[in-house]
């Protein structure tokens, strides 16, 4: 998600694009880009998550949501599983995703993707936006915004619930 430039050099000269290549290769996942929050889930998680869609679907869901489009009936299919962290609690939550219900059209774009997930940690249906945000200091991170605006009772007419969301933590797997 992202390009590097340099100046104009003579790649028969210089070895500088070799030793970038050689270096990058060699870096861990996340350092290269790679999502670490996100994994295969394991058959121990689909079951809880089948379990969290049959216990909460009735309660959470509108009728025009069909469980299948949340869960596929084939169980043989990849289902995938996010690991967010609450910032607030410091709590991790496993939220099990299917494919994504919404997904950007331009190539240019920040990839938002949203997924109606099921959150085996908390034993609920959540909604997942997975997004690649600009880091900057100078930029409030968007989960503190809704936070805030859920603190000041500003979300309950304009916005759906917020429960918690932040960044993935550099090395997700610890």
């Amino acid at each position: 998600a992202g390009a590097a430039f340099s100046s104009f050099f003579d790649i028969s000269q210089t070895s500088y694009l070799l030793d970038f290549l050689y270096n990058f290769t060699r870096l861990p996942e996340e350092r290269r880009g790679f999502d670490t929050s996100v994994g295969q889930a394991a058959s121990a998680q689909k079951e809880l998550a089948r379990q969290v869609l049959k216990d909460e679907a009735l309660s959470s869901l509108p009728a025009m949501i069909k469980l299948h489009s949340i869960l596929p009936d084939d169980t043989s299919l990849e289902l995938h599983v996010f690991t967010v962290i609450n910032e607030e609690t410091n709590e991790a939550h496993n939220i099990v995703v299917w494919c994504p219900r919404t997904a950007p059209r331009p190539l240019p774009s920040r990839g938002t993707k949203g997924y109606i997930g099921l959150d085996i940690t908390a034993k609920k249906i959540v909604w997942v936006k997975d997004t690649w945000r600009i880091h900057n200091p100078l930029i409030e991170p968007e989960d503190k915004t809704y936070a805030a605006l859920k603190e000041n009772n500003v979300t309950q007419d304009y916005l759906p619930d917020f429960l918690y969301g932040g960044d993935v933590p550099t090395d997700a797997g610890n």
